[in-house]
């Protein structure tokens, strides 16, 4: 037996590593023995007899001190690996038992479930821990993060950066600060702001280069009013009351753009700023540069030290964190104490800001507005580019090879031809010709080449994937780190006064029955010396109050969704969108308010929106979808609108619908509360997240990483419905026949029909 065939070791599964809710029984069993080793622990005794026995990988510098230590105790290695980690846990219970016994003051009105939820992370962080923290939708876990934050605050731990996925995430956080603040007197003189990200903001020097265009300024008519009258922001959100505080005047942001616009392409004129943007005169600049200047004030202490003299607390999007670590925090100040809520979604944000993504169809259709737009002929430069670009998506969709992604760094022909292929377009859109639109010479200039150099210099170190749409015609090509450890690390190590990763769902049970953590953890490279893990607190109400519909056995064919080489028919998969519409429109009948339809791809939610509106007229009025190019607030605006007008409307959508998405109607009976009563799952969430690490991750596990991020998803879909205790008249829909399949993806379907089994009132269709 070779030395590395010897540290693949057949091991007892003791309850220490069996229960530990952090991390695998590998990782589990590596970090106590590490644990033990470094405190000088003696390996307990232990009766193996009975004891399931599992393999773990051990590197070879901790065999071989596991191999001395068996040897000077004169043990067994499987009695040594067991003491040792057993060792480990006690001594790591015993430094947690404080921890555990810590209960802060509740400075505001909670209810019970508010109460354990701040406690707990009250504990965490009162010892600089990581919690990963776990509430029930509905739960009033975004109070507890924002009361915590003004606790850290008031105990000088700052700045506290509170980060959420999306502005809308944002915007809900900033209005329970403001009632902590007005309704329970905590913190009033604790400074906060928002910390927008230039995303967020349009660029008014290329927009008033577009509305003095006569050749394109009556294309939307509605957009040039706006922006001739300086792009008003009159909508009283967050970012508003924020740039009121400040003495700023806001304007000129995208939600407003994409908001007003009907023929007009929003995201050429997102602003882009980096260091050698040298635009001068530009409101929208000089609109961010102020505010980030609001957060990220530095001033000198008495002994000559740069300290924090900004907001006490800043709020941002993940994207922004993200950015903030890139950045060494340059745009975003050096967290003390970091809150994250939606933190499942986290790993996936990190790992999109340190990639490249480029869409060919994008490049493609944008290289054809510009020809149509300037009348280029066949043999012009921009028509030749335009051909190429076509002729280059060609090409990629050729490789597909019936595979939905494929890694390219496997197959060095076609690393090279789509290299090659980057380079020589990005040489081409870089034509003075294009002169007339940066959006093309710089932008996609840029993008292009920064591409092409990342798979050129760092082929080792970084995963190019060529990914498409279910029907093949949207190739994506991805380049970027296989693991976000290296970018996560440096933000746990930042973060010395604690940290909070906060969700309806960290926890997935495992095969054991247990619920665990260790997928998020690991995901965002969670050190285990600092991990604290509360219970979950769950609200019994979320299982009580609906009820759900399952489909009956002779209907799970029909509400199943093709297997992938079925689905090379087009006609096979438009089958089966059928029947999801179908459901959905008996169900729309008997709806008592507004319907959330979640699937897992635009193909799904065009094709189940086209068959209402052409089947059922009569509820064609109600059909909202969410859109590719706009924002995903457009949707639930145009949601909330229809439900005030008297309609019960139907949203179809995906990504943000099955995560943080608030569908609740401030009313102080619950029971009036109509806009969201039916939720339906068309489809299980697998497959969405297709950044390279989560690629990567597929690759060494194969369906287990698919099955954990799906069990994830599934769970925050779910949580939609039920916000508060006391609504009636809520149903659940699960469409998707797979669940209850023996062929079907079981690490996914066992869990999943676990908590689906919750819920106590279950009927079928």
């Amino acid at each position: 037996m070779n030395a590395a065939a010897q540290r693949n070791v057949q091991v007892p599964l003791v309850d220490p590593v069996k229960n530990h809710v952090g991390a695998s029984i590998s990782d589990a069993y590596r970090s106590l023995i590490r644990f033990a080793i470094n405190a000088k622990l003696p390996p307990k005794a232990v009766e193996l007899e009975g004891i399931p026995r599992v393999s773990v990988f051990f590197p070879p510098a901790l065999f071989a001190q596991i191999s001395e230590i068996a040897e000077l105790h004169q043990l067994s290695y499987q009695s040594t690996v067991a003491g040792l980690a057993i060792a480990g846990a006690e001594k790591i219970a015993e430094k947690n038992e404080l921890v555990e016994q810590f209960k802060s003051d509740v400075p505001f009105r909670a209810r019970p479930e508010q109460v354990l939820f701040y406690q707990s992370i009250m504990a965490g962080l009162s010892s600089s821990k990581i919690v990963v923290a776990e509430a029930s939708t509905g739960a009033g876990k975004g109070r507890a993060l924002m009361a915590a934050a003004i606790a850290s605050a008031q105990n000088g731990k700052l700045p506290v950066i509170v980060a959420a996925p999306t502005i809308v995430v944002v915007n809900q956080l900033w209005a329970e600060l403001q009632v902590l603040r007005t309704q329970d007197n905590m913190g009033p003189l604790i400074s906060a702001t928002i910390l927008p990200g230039s995303a967020d903001l349009a660029d008014d020097v290329k927009l008033l280069e577009w509305a003095n265009d006569p050749d394109f300024n009556q294309l939307d008519p509605a957009v040039t009013e706006w922006i001739l009258k300086g792009g008003p922001h009159k909508a009283n959100d967050a970012m508003a009351q924020v740039a009121k505080e400040q003495g700023i005047t806001l304007c000129w942001m995208m939600s407003d753009l994409q908001e007003i616009a009907t023929n007009f392409p929003s995201d050429d004129y997102v602003l882009t700023t980096n260091s050698e943007d040298k635009t001068t005169l530009s409101q929208s600049r000089e609109l961010l540069a102020k505010i980030r200047e609001a957060a990220n004030r530095k001033d000198v202490d008495k002994n000559m030290n740069t300290v924090h003299a900004g907001a006490d607390i800043i709020l941002c999007t993940h994207a922004m964190l993200a950015l903030g670590q890139m950045t060494k925090w340059v745009v975003l100040p050096q967290p003390k104490v970091l809150i994250v809520d939606e933190a499942h979604l986290l790993e996936e944000t990190i790992s999109r800001m340190n990639s490249q993504q480029i869409s060919l169809f994008s490049i493609s259709y944008r290289l054809s507005r510009f020809c149509r737009a300037t009348g280029a002929g066949k043999g012009t430069v921009a028509r030749d580019t335009q051909a190429k670009a076509k002729q280059f998506l060609r090409t990629c969709m050729e490789m597909s090879n019936n595979d939905i992604r494929q890694k390219l760094n496997d197959d060095p022909s076609k690393y090279d031809t789509v290299q090659k292929g980057l380079a020589s377009l990005a040489n081409m859109v870089k034509n003075k010709v294009f002169k007339s639109d940066p959006t093309i010479q710089k932008d996609m200039y840029s993008l292009l080449s920064g591409t092409a150099n990342m798979m050129e210099k760092d082929r080792s170190k970084n995963s190019t994937h060529l990914q498409f749409s279910p029907d093949r015609r949207y190739p994506l090509i991805s380049v970027g780190a296989d693991t976000i450890g290296m970018q996560a690390g440096a933000i746990w190590k930042t973060v010395d006064g604690g940290a909070v990763l906060a969700s309806a769902t960290m926890y997935i049970t495992d095969e054991y029955g247990n619920q665990k953590c260790d997928y998020v953890v690991r995901n965002l490279s969670i050190p285990l010396s600092r991990l604290d893990t509360p219970l979950p607190v769950v609200s019994s109400y979320i299982y009580t109050l609906p009820t759900l519909y399952l489909p009956k056995k002779e209907n799970y064919a029909a509400l199943s969704r093709p297997a992938l080489k079925e689905r090379e028919d087009p006609q096979v998969e438009k089958e089966w969108l059928k029947n999801i519409a179908d459901v959905v429109a008996k169900n729309a009948k008997t709806c008592k308010g507004g319907t959330l339809v979640l699937t897992n791809s635009y193909d799904q939610i065009d094709e189940i929106s086209t068959q209402l509106k052409e089947k059922y007229p009569e509820i064609a009025a109600r059909v909202i979808v969410q859109v590719r190019k706009a924002k995903f607030s457009a949707a639930v605006n145009a949601f909330t609108l229809a439900h005030s007008n008297g309609v019960k409307p139907i949203l179809i959508g995906l990504g943000p619908a099955w995560t943080g998405l608030n569908l609740s109607q401030d009313v102080s009976d619950p029971k009036k509360d109509t806009l969201l009563m039916d939720l339906v799952i068309a489809c299980s969430p697998i497959g969405l997240n297709q950044t390279a690490t989560m690629l990567r991750r597929i690759e060494q596990t194969n369906t287990s990483a698919i099955a954990k991020e799906g069990l994830l998803i599934l769970k925050q879909g779910l949580g939609r419905l039920i916000r508060r205790d006391g609504v009636e008249g809520r149903r659940i829909w699960i469409l998707d026949g797979r669940i209850w399949s023996d062929n079907w993806l079981k690490q996914f379907t066992g869990p999943a029909k676990r908590l689906l089994g919750k819920y106590k009132n279950v009927d079928y269709f």
